[in-house]
């Protein structure tokens, strides 16, 4: 399978002058692929093989995304994000409990969580990434309904803390933010679903109840 949305990549470094990446930021580009650290996959186009790549620029300061365009052949290996619970080395201390009792709580409903965002950067780069006002962002894989709203209860208990947690929930191939689904639960609401390569609105019940298509994308190199 091709690599899905958050999920990080390692390129080769001798394929640099195949990569798609702005003059401006191809320094950066190639200082970040010498330190052997992933980049982190985004939505590709629909009907289009290439991998949509990135990475932050480690700091507290203003943000600065490098967006790459990568051909499969220049991908290494790729893996799903960090379990949550592998993350606790690199966070503040003050998020360190949280962490454990939310990886521990969705672990006891059969749900295994993982991270995003600018906790994993710094993970990852072993420098400063989060500022006082960053959020955790989380990402936990459903297979159906059930699973969906128990993971959706043990997020909102922790939803409310001093640590802000946004994220994801994905079933099948569509993800959608947390938040806005525990919020149109019980109404006609429809929500806001992302898969690898699309975006498109959903009745709650239509994304519960993993009607919608599978977009995941076979990868034609797999062996």
């Amino acid at each position: 399978m091709l690599p899905r949305r958050h999920d990080l990549v390692w390129l080769d470094p001798e394929a640099l002058d195949c990569l798609e990446v702005s003059d401006d930021d191809r320094p950066l580009l190639t200082d970040w692929l010498q330190q052997a650290r992933p980049l982190v996959t985004g939505r590709r186009e629909p009907g289009d093989a290439r991998l949509r790549l990135g990475f932050t620029v480690s700091g507290v300061g203003a943000r600065r995304r490098v967006g790459v365009i990568a051909p499969r052949e220049a991908r290494v290996r790729h893996t799903p994000p960090p379990l949550l619970i592998d993350l606790c080395a690199s966070a503040p201390v003050s998020w360190c409990a949280t962490l454990i009792d939310l990886a521990t709580d969705m672990a006891a409903v059969g749900q295994t969580i993982r991270a995003y965002g600018s906790l994993v950067n710094q993970h990852l780069s072993a420098q400063p990434c989060l500022r006082p006002d960053s959020d955790l962002d989380v990402l936990a894989d459903c297979t159906d309904r059930a699973q969906a709203i128990d993971a959706l209860r043990v997020l909102d208990r922790f939803g409310h803390g001093h640590l802000r947690i946004d994220g994801e929930l994905r079933i099948g191939g569509w993800a959608v933010a947390w938040r806005e689904l525990a919020g149109a639960l019980g109404t006609q609401r429809s929500v806001l679903t992302k898969s690898d390569t699309a975006v498109r609105l959903m009745s709650v019940d239509e994304f519960l109840d993993a009607s919608h298509a599978d977009e995941r994308t076979p990868d034609p190199l797999a062996a």
